[in-house]
């Protein structure tokens, strides 16, 4: 466990390995029947020494009102951060992928066309189906109307 690798920033891959391999060590010990029961301060310490400033800090917030550090809240709350992480890691791919989620449903962004039109010496073309019919209600009201005016809605 000394030799372990200490973790100097944020990075899910590099933790989880440190939490994998730090409590696979602990797991032999306990199958050599060793007190580790009683090693809550030797083993917290060991870990809390290899962990990044920001993890630290966010254990030092979280664990400000125990009275110990023991090595099983230390443990759990590292897991929890790993996992809060990836979360959020996944969570920013998601957006920067493009698609913007919305009550479910993924969402491409819409290229607008009066942009690409303003270059131009000559006006955007307008579909003759929008001159003919009024706005269809979204909820398909018998009514043609856009959906803040649909009474159904509001």
């Amino acid at each position: 466990m000394h030799y372990l690798p200490g973790v100097h920033s944020v990075c899910v891959d590099k933790l989880s390995h440190l939490v994998d391999e730090f409590t696979r060590f602990v797991n032999g010990l306990v199958k050599l029947k060793e007190p580790v029961d009683s090693w809550d301060t030797p083993l917290s310490n060991m870990l809390l020494m290899k962990l990044d400033r920001e993890t630290l800090l966010a254990w030092e917030k979280h664990s400000v009102h125990f009275t110990r550090d023991k090595y099983k809240d230390v443990i759990e709350f590292v897991q929890d951060r790993i996992q809060i992480l990836k979360s959020t890691n996944t969570f920013v791919m998601d957006q920067s992928a493009g698609g913007t989620k919305v009550a479910g449903n993924s969402r491409q962004p819409v290229q607008r066309r009066f942009i690409a039109y303003a270059a131009t010496s000559r006006p955007a073309p307008v579909p003759s189906s929008a001159l003919i019919q009024p706005p269809k209600c979204p909820l398909e009201c018998s009514e043609g109307h856009t959906l803040r005016n649909c009474p159904v809605f509001t």
